[in-house]
């Protein structure tokens, strides 16, 4: 080339492909491929849905219904159901789909692993008539028209909350990426459910501390970081003379009243008790 230089700027042109471009092993080939693209595309949609149902969800219930209704597209059936290990340590039914009474009642309870399991797997029953490790519920199954049943056990940092079931009105083989699928469902689910309990006992909490502050003769604050008032029980007024709300938001600096405060150690530090009024 010597002291030439090439310069290649490449025009990119858009081409169209028709059948008659392919012969018939790569078109056959192509035909295989399509429905499991397609079917693997539907199933990302699913969980997309979920996903962004599950930010905005604000009770278990719809928590159960997002996870139900990801499920059961994504597996291509209309039968399926969520249990929770309730206080009393019994799993029991929260949501379902397609299924009688009858039958939730008389296999309520019954579990694949223990509820201290470090480590429990999914796993499917390809054909429920021929499982015999099934015992005594296996009639039952049966007799509810489920051939098939997956079991996805739900677990939030190492401790199983509960479980996912899904059915099938035939004997089925789940693929290993369904199963994937249906755990990656339940993991997603195990976080919401332990953000709500968590918001619901921080409610209850805060329903507490105001309930036995209200009652107290002394005055009692719960500050935020920056030491402004999240709440104050009702004492303040007939102290200071001033309404609780002139209180809210300020901070003692602001409000021109320098209150002694004293670290309560039952509370994290967000949370102190006023013990001496130096007004």
């Amino acid at each position: 080339c010597g002291d030439k230089v090439a310069s290649i700027s490449p025009r990119l042109t858009a081409v169209k492909w028709s059948d008659a471009d392919f012969d018939d092993a790569t078109l056959g080939i192509a035909g295989l491929i399509r429905p499991h693209l397609l079917r693997g595309y539907q199933q990302l949609q699913s969980i997309y849905r979920m996903t962004a149902a599950l930010v905005k969800a604000s009770d278990l219930q719809t928590i159960f219904r997002e996870g139900l209704d990801c499920l059961t597209s994504a597996l291509d059936t209309d039968r399926a159901s969520i249990l929770l290990i309730d206080p009393d340590g019994v799993m029991r039914f929260k949501d379902w789909r397609n299924l009688s009474e009858g039958y939730r009642r008389a296999v309520e309870g019954h579990s694949p692993w223990t509820a201290d399991d470090p480590a429990p797997k999914a796993f499917v029953v390809p054909d429920v008539a021929a499982d015999a490790t099934l015992g005594d519920v296996r009639d039952t199954i049966l007799g509810e028209g489920i051939a098939a049943a997956a079991f996805i056990p739900i677990v939030y940092q190492g401790r199983l909350l509960g479980k996912f079931m899904v059915y099938f009105a035939a004997p089925h083989e789940v693929a290993d990426e369904d199963l994937l699928l249906a755990e990656t469902v339940a993991g997603h689910i195990a976080f919401a459910i332990a953000r709500r309990r968590a918001d619901e006992a921080l409610v209850r909490r805060e329903r507490e501390f105001e309930a036995l502050a209200a009652q107290s003769p002394d005055i009692i604050a719960r500050f935020d970081r920056s030491f402004r008032h999240l709440y104050v029980n009702p004492v303040i007024e007939a102290v200071t003379g001033l309404p609780v709300d002139h209180f809210i938001g300020r901070s003692n600096a602001e409000l021109g009243q320098p209150l002694e405060l004293t670290l309560h150690e039952g509370y994290d530090h967000s949370y102190y008790f006023i013990s001496t009024f130096m007004g």
